[in-house]
């Protein structure tokens, strides 16, 4: 798992890794270490606010996310960044059950099986055939390869998905870092 994240991260992918029992053994701390941010919601203990978060949330006690047991705090998480000290909260927005069907079925086209993927990205068998003395290309250049071809072959965001004034964004270039516009 720690290779998929590592790899991940050099092909512009972002790896989602969901836990509800944040315990070293459900996120081991050398996959949770290699992870560029880290988020968690309200947690029972600091222990489990370590185990999602580091160590270094025992040194920012206000922002511990076993403080934050009461309702105000409702879709507010604790957020670490790679590069950057502390700590960051962050609320997210309440989606209702109408929003969500209406996401589902407007991106429900994007939905495949990662077989038929790897199949319609894999070469034609005389792409693989090679010089003699010649090794068939494989290992990360193969990755890399395969990884622009996914982004660059992505679908646009459908246009009931954009509100008044948000801009989709561009397929992200492996190695590249991109974020979403402010709004």
């Amino acid at each position: 798992m720690e290779e998929l994240v590592k790899m991940g991260r050099n092909t512009g992918f972002l790896i989602v890794l969901i836990t509800q029992k944040p315990t070293g053994d459900a996120i081991p701390t050398a996959i949770r270490d290699v992870c560029s941010v880290a988020l968690s919601f309200a947690q029972r203990s600091t222990e489990a606010a370590v185990a999602t978060l580091g160590e270094n949330i025992r040194q920012w006690k206000d922002m511990d996310p076993s403080t934050m047991q009461h309702s105000d705090y409702v879709g507010v998480a604790v957020m670490a960044r790679d590069s950057h000290e502390g700590f960051l909260r962050v609320r997210t927005p309440y989606v209702s059950a109408d929003d969500t069907a209406r996401i589902a079925r407007a991106t429900a086209h994007l939905t495949a099986d990662p077989a038929d993927l790897l199949t319609s990205l894999a070469p034609a068998p005389s792409a693989l055939a090679t010089a003699p003395g010649q090794a068939p290309e494989s290992g990360p250049d193969l990755r890399t390869k395969a990884a622009r071809a996914v982004s660059t072959s992505s679908p646009g965001t459908p246009a009931d998905l954009t509100g008044p004034g948000s801009t989709p964004l561009a397929p992200a270039s492996p190695g590249s870092t991109q974020r979403a516009p402010r709004r």
